[in-house]
């Protein structure tokens, strides 16, 4: 019995501090997934904290991040817990970071479904919008690019926003 979700969440918490501190050198994705398989052969069924933790862990892994979440909300299988928001807002930081606005803002749309059994909340909110802030900059420099056409001119602010909403 010394093995439980909160010996396998532990793990997963320290695992993301190794990847925040080591991100290059930390194979934390692999790492989350391989604890995820121990706790499958212990017959340990994950209850949704530590699926949160392997979903924070897997950093840019975004698709393997929406895979476990469409997991999550199968109803045909039983081993995983149904995700809550903190689920979405772990899957919607692994879009993030990955740069894959579309799927954050897809995340964000499903969970503003009618038939919706989970509501966003300021977190998945804010996550989301950081990873559109990605967005507008590289659309910023995009149109700055654009509008100089190869020239070394200043451009200002208000001449980007123009820019943007132009493409």
């Amino acid at each position: 019995d010394k093995w439980n979700n909160h010996a396998f969440s532990s793990l997963l918490r320290l695992n993301e501090r190794a990847l925040e501190v080591f991100p290059r050198d930390h194979e934390g994705p692999i790492l989350a997934l391989k604890v995820l398989e121990v706790m499958q052969e212990y017959d340990i069924r994950p209850d949704v904290f530590t699926c949160t933790n392997i979903l924070l862990c897997l950093g840019r892994e975004w698709k393997v991040a929406v895979d476990l979440l469409n997991s999550m909300q199968n109803a045909d299988q039983d081993w995983y817990p149904q995700p809550n928001v903190y689920c979405f807002a772990a899957t919607a930081s692994a879009c993030a970071k990955a740069r894959e606005y579309g799927s954050a803002m897809a995340l964000l749309q499903q969970l503003r479904m009618e038939n919706s059994t989970v509501f966003p909340n300021t977190v998945v909110y804010n996550t989301v919008l950081q990873s559109l802030h990605g967005l507008t900059s590289s659309m910023f420099r995009t149109s700055d690019s654009l509008m100089r056409g190869g020239r070394k001119r200043r451009i200002s602010r208000k001449q980007k926003i123009d820019a943007v909403y132009r493409l």
